[in-house]
């Protein structure tokens, strides 16, 4: 598989696991690639996959890189070199409020379940408001950060995500 045939595979929009992939011998009619299909062996409309490989694959075959006509191949290598590293940022951003969302969710139910003798409700209501000012605060730092990804030379100081929303068509 040429690298330099990565560049003309086309994902469908709005489907994250389906593809344009173009044909060797008839590049203007490219196939349909479905990696999701037979249990993430991949799918295509190709003459070799629908005579060769799909006859197994639906009598329960396990999947296998010889199940796998070029197209799926060539999918599969895009898939993994263009779009799983923006996945992967995406979700590591999202990732990051996560220990925030941890720690608030056992502070609130260590305040629920406190002893009502020993600990006041006014002072439940204090250590309330002390966490929700913490997460308000985080929120506004993860925005600054969003911000700063969308425009860095407005927030040059700012620490980068790598990859911003636009970069990321699969949602």
């Amino acid at each position: 598989m040429s690298t330099c045939r990565l560049k003309f595979i086309q994902p469908i929009e709005g489907e994250l696991f389906r593809f344009y992939v173009p044909s060797v011998s008839q590049p203007e009619f490219p196939h349909t690639v479905d990696l999701e299909f037979y249990k993430f062996n991949g799918g295509c409309d190709c003459p070799r996959f629908h005579f060769n490989c799909e006859p197994l694959l639906s009598r329960g075959a396990d999947k296998a890189e010889h199940l796998r006509c070029g197209h799926i191949k060539d999918a599969r290598s895009f898939f993994l070199d263009e779009i799983l590293p923006k996945i992967a940022d995406k979700i590591r951003h999202l990732a990051k409020p996560l220990p925030l969302v941890i720690q608030a969710q056992g502070i609130v139910t260590q305040i629920q379940q406190a002893d009502p003798c020993q600990y006041p409700d006014h002072e439940k209501i204090a250590d309330l408001l002390e966490l929700k000012d913490h997460i308000l605060a985080t929120v506004d730092q993860i925005r600054d950060e969003i911000e700063s990804a969308r425009d860095p030379e407005k927030h040059e100081d700012a620490p980068s995500m790598a990859g911003s929303p636009e970069d990321m068509r699969y949602e």
